[in-house]
């Protein structure tokens, strides 16, 4: 499962620094001097996710699902993989957010799965398949809220000579059936450098990410 892992890392890596662009409406409508110079907004079909080209706060813009259930925080540099873009209706979707972030020497890549289905509320299970998708074998600690409740885990190691960081997050909207999974993994770019991994805390991204998350 270790090598899966590392092995996908090594390929979403790859796609971050030149991933393939797709065309859409609202694209072909917008003012091409009205488009940030940022990856996010660059890649056409990243930016059909985008709410606003202006930035909702520093260094993220607004993410909305093609469901139309949820939106949250989305990295201006990170691009969307048209490759591996599913949707089905309104009660599921899923895609890779990539970035490669140079100034701190590594990249990530975050898988995110959104479900509206009964079957969201066996806490257990879908903890078990989140684990072994990203190869974690240890517990998570639970964030009860009034809207939702977060499930976190995290774990470091080195395998092949690179270091490693998954963050993983399961996220339960408390009054319906809206679910989503994030899968966090980033990898030093450089090993001959300092990494700008972080191995005690969750990373600044990924807490972002998940706790700017809006069920609709």
């Amino acid at each position: 499962m270790k090598q899966m892992t590392v092995l996908y890392l090594i390929i979403l890596l790859a796609f971050t620094s030149g991933c393939g662009l797709s065309s859409g409406s609202k694209s072909e409508k917008m003012n091409q001097e009205s488009i940030p110079d940022t990856e996010a907004f660059q890649d056409e079909f990243t930016r059909e996710f985008m709410k606003s080209n202006k930035e909702t706060e520093e260094g993220f813009y607004t993410f909305e699902s093609r469901t139309e259930a949820y939106s949250m925080l989305f990295p201006v540099n990170a691009v969307i993989s048209d490759i591996e873009y599913e949707v089905n209706g309104d009660s599921f979707e899923a895609f890779t957010i990539g970035e490669d972030k140079e100034e701190e020497n590594y990249s990530y890549y975050i898988k995110v799965i959104f479900e509206d289905k009964k079957t969201t509320n066996n806490i257990s299970a879908k903890l078990n398949v989140l684990s072994d998708m990203a190869g974690y074998t240890g517990e998570y600690r639970k964030e009860s809220g009034k809207e939702h409740d977060i499930y976190y885990a995290a774990k470091e190691e080195v395998s092949y000579g690179k270091k490693a960081v998954t963050h993983l997050a399961y996220i339960e909207d408390t009054g319906t059936d809206k679910a989503i999974s994030l899968n966090f993994n980033g990898g030093c770019t450089d090993q001959e450098k300092s990494c700008g991994l972080d191995s005690n805390n969750r990373n600044e991204i990924f807490e972002k990410i998940v706790k700017s998350l809006i069920f609709k």
